[in-house]
């Protein structure tokens, strides 16, 4: 296969992608019509100056998340390939864009591979999901953190069922912990 055919099976490729996202967006958006209108009346009520803040303000916050999941992609990958920040990105929306349309988000996977060299991407998918279990341990350890924070400032119980509950978390936390070190080291 020459270098101009895969190329234009690669922009092919990329172009269907990006056609069966727009066409899974138009039809979310108008099968669920209705929820439209009722975020509308909802908003309708709220001052225009907040939606627009609040709206830009959600936009800034998922622009910063997809910024560092490509840190965190590029950082996973390191190891198997170095690729630029751009490519990061670029992976991370095919991704989000394969993960909006398979159940469990496994597409995920497969959009954010699809930009490794062929013999890297089984590599990549292992280093993809070590990086999803060690973000579900740092929302566990953040949780476990509140949970005691919670506790001590908000609810008032007895101090040995406080120290209990400060020990089963950090047990938990040490378990987790451990089992990620073993598993990344």
């Amino acid at each position: 296969m020459t270098t101009s055919t895969k190329k234009t099976i690669s922009i092919s490729l990329k172009a269907a992608v990006l056609a069966m996202a727009a066409w899974y967006i138009y039809h979310q958006f108008h099968k669920k019509n209705n929820d439209l209108k009722q975020f509308q009346a909802l908003t309708a009520h709220i001052n225009s100056t907040h939606v627009i803040i609040a709206m830009g303000i959600v936009v800034l916050l998922m622009v910063v998340n997809w910024v560092l999941e490509a840190f965190k992609w590029r950082f996973l990958t390191k190891r198997l390939v170095n690729i630029s920040l751009w490519e990061s990105i670029e992976a991370v929306f095919c991704g989000l864009t394969w993960a909006i349309s398979t159940p469990n988000r496994v597409g995920e996977y497969g959009g954010r591979v699809m930009f490794l060299p062929n013999r890297k991407r089984i590599h990549g998918v292992f280093a993809m999901a070590v990086g999803a279990f060690g973000q579900i341990i740092m929302t566990n350890v953040l949780g476990l953190i509140a949970i005691i924070w919670l506790f001590y400032n908000y609810i008032p119980i007895n101090n040995l069922l406080f120290y209990g509950v400060i020990l089963v978390s950090a047990v938990t936390l040490a378990v987790l912990l451990i089992f990620f070190s073993t598993l990344n080291g």
